[in-house]
């Protein structure tokens, strides 16, 4: 029998964290449900938790592959999905028990092609048990009937908040929606979230955005996202493989305004990423000067819609003068 839903869940050396996500899964008020565990070459027993889920629950199902990343691990659980919705899980992070129950209800409700919920970020030794707490009876729901570029642009517009895209796991997609997008397998730990969704929105007719917090994301020593001590290489390299996604985006977008604010906005961010970070870290200093120079001046990356001081603090990075923008970081 087909499963409703299809939850995604790329696996490598998860420890400890594995068998409290996969027990998130187990515990769901909703249960039509098929959970694809991607073991992605792990040397540390993690196969094993699963196998011991996959032998009392036939609902998980164990896919093994020689290690590629957390991008090859999620292609091969979408290559293996047979539900109707996908889902994503990280293996260090938990759903809350009424996760997929609400993101069904509000597919159902509105026929919506994306629903998208929030997340917290729970420390490093929380409890499984205390999952349940984060319950909000009535949240609020918004219907984005027309393609969510343009109800993005208007959303965050009037929050005037700096919102993203990035982080599949905020949502649950109509397989149909999505099918044949794949994560860049060149992104092995870092990224990959942005050019997958890029290409996601673009497909999809409506989304439905609910304020309940339904994801839990782990503050913990093997999270890609959440440590701050080291920039992975990837963060400099996914704005290679992401560019050519939005420039083909903008060859068939009919919306110049949708265009110019998403350009402003990846100029804003890559300015924070490929130069501010860089300098500050004192990491891939050359890489990132490299990837500039490809992509500075292009529509993808237009240092006008930097403020005057960014704009002078570019200048400087790009002529080489590090020493000097590091005293410069220092002072501000």
């Amino acid at each position: 029998m087909t499963p409703k839903i299809s939850i995604i869940l790329p696996v490598y050396n998860a420890g400890k964290y594995l068998a409290d996500a996969l027990e998130s899964v187990k515990n769901q008020t909703y249960t039509d449900w098929e959970c694809v565990c991607v073991n992605d070459g792990s040397t540390d027993g993690s196969e094993s938790v699963i196998a011991e889920f996959v032998k009392h629950d036939k609902r998980f199902v164990l896919v093994n592959q020689s290690n590629g990343g957390v991008s090859s691990a999620r292609n091969a659980g979408l290559d293996a999905a047979r539900g109707e919705f996908i889902a994503f899980l990280d293996h260090d992070d938990l759903l809350t028990p009424g996760a997929l129950e609400h993101f069904m209800r509000l597919a159902d409700a509105y026929n919506a092609d994306m629903v998208r919920v929030r997340c917290t970020k729970i420390p490093e030794k929380f409890q499984l048990a205390s999952a349940g707490k984060f319950f909000n009876p009535r949240p609020r729901v918004e219907f984005y009937a027309e393609n969510p570029h343009i109800a993005f642009i208007k959303n965050d517009r009037k929050q005037r908040r700096n919102d993203t895209w990035c982080w599949v796991w905020l949502c649950m997609f109509r397989a149909t929606a999505i099918k044949g997008i794949r994560f860049p397998k060149d992104l092995r730990a870092g990224g990959e979230d942005n050019v997958f969704m890029l290409e996601a929105i673009d497909r999809v007719r409506n989304y439905v955005q609910s304020n309940a917090i339904k994801y839990l994301h782990r503050r913990s020593a093997i999270s890609t996202t959440l440590n701050k001590k080291v920039m992975p290489i990837s963060l400099v390299e996914r704005f290679i493989y992401g560019m050519p996604i939005l420039a083909a985006f903008s060859r068939k977008c009919r919306r110049s305004e949708w265009c110019e604010y998403i350009y402003r906005k990846e100029t804003r961010r890559m300015y924070k990423t490929l130069v501010r970070n860089v300098v500050r870290k004192n990491q891939h200093i050359e890489r990132s000067r490299e990837v500039l120079g490809q992509i500075i001046d292009t529509p993808v990356f237009r240092p006008e819609y930097l403020n005057i001081k960014s704009r002078a603090y570019l200048r400087l990075f790009m002529n080489g003068h590090v020493r000097l923008l590091k005293i410069i970081t220092r002072m501000i």
